[in-house]
């Protein structure tokens, strides 16, 4: 049965005033689910409502909801005729670093009265990149090195010999990204402000190291810093490469699935809270594809 608006409306209410009351600890495993299931659920058919309760239950579990999420909320208010909700969440989204074309896009800010314009324009002009630059350089200059060594692969002698010096390189990485998780955390988007520097490293980690610190990835996932679908695209990309077990679809990141399959692939990348790949493409390529060039 479907929730009227009305009801909605008291329940994000209730679910967004929880997350910031209760001190209740980050959870982004269970965020990814929820976002999840407000795409397939809602979102993809057109559900106001039910996109509008899986996005306030995947923001209760966390305390700094992901920017692209919130905007996508505060669309789907505005598309429900709620310009108070639409307005806070908007708000929100470029409090957390939303970028402005994405806003110029959609032009999301449309519906909003002179005085929100200008609470926004202010959001903006006040909102600082929280990321660890050292942090962000070291990995630049690992995944540099990590490149480098591969592209001359080729000018060794032998394959063989070329591909040891590939290993040993990967070695060097594991050891230093295995120390940065312990000390810091993942060197993710929470960290460095983007997880595809440190998507060089994940792609080439091996399935023992995986195996081995498994249960300390699920713990950065859960603080936000590791993306689940990045590693679960690395999973299956490990299991087809080393294992030789087929996978049902023409890209490493994770397919559009059935929570209910046992398939060893997809178990992980529940396990893990990882997006669809319908869902991951969304996410982080529709809404963020309109990034102004620098």
């Amino acid at each position: 049965m479907r929730m009227n608006l009305n009801n909605i409306f008291i329940l994000s209410i209730l679910l967004f005033t929880c997350n910031h009351t209760s001190g209740q600890s980050n959870n982004y495993i269970k965020y990814y689910r929820n976002i999840e299931q407000a795409y397939q659920k809602g979102i993809f058919k057109s559900n106001k409502d039910t996109t509008i309760y899986f996005m306030n239950k995947a923001f209760s579990c966390v305390s700094e909801p992901f920017p692209e999420d919130l905007f996508v909320l505060s669309q789907t208010y505005l598309d429900a005729g709620n310009n108070k909700m639409h307005f806070k969440f908007l708000l929100k989204s470029i409090e957390a670093g939303i970028d402005r074309s994405v806003i110029n896009k959609f032009n999301a800010d449309s519906a909003l009265t002179k005085n929100q314009k200008e609470k926004c324009l202010i959001a903006y002009n006040e909102y600082k990149i929280p990321i660890d630059t050292v942090l962000y350089f070291s990995l630049d200059s690992v995944c540099k090195e990590d490149q480098r060594v591969r592209r001359e692969v080729n000018n060794y002698n032998t394959f063989e010999e070329g591909n040891r010096y590939v290993e040993i390189q990967d070695s060097l990485n594991r050891l230093w990204l295995l120390s940065i998780i312990k000390t810091k955390g993942w060197p993710g988007r929470k960290l460095i402000g983007t997880d595809w520097k440190s998507f060089t490293l994940i792609s080439h980690l091996k399935p023992h190291w995986i195996k081995k610190h498994f249960e300390l990835l699920k713990r950065e996932i859960a603080k936000g810093n590791l993306n689940p679908s990045m590693l679960a695209g690395s999973i299956d990309r490990i299991l087809f490469q080393y294992d030789k077990k087929p996978i049902a679809y023409n890209s490493f990141l994770p397919g559009n699935i059935s929570f209910e399959d046992n398939n060893e692939c997809r178990k992980n990348r529940r396990i893990i809270g990882a997006l669809s790949n319908k869902v991951f493409f969304n996410r982080n390529y529709k809404i963020r594809a309109w990034k102004p060039k620098t």
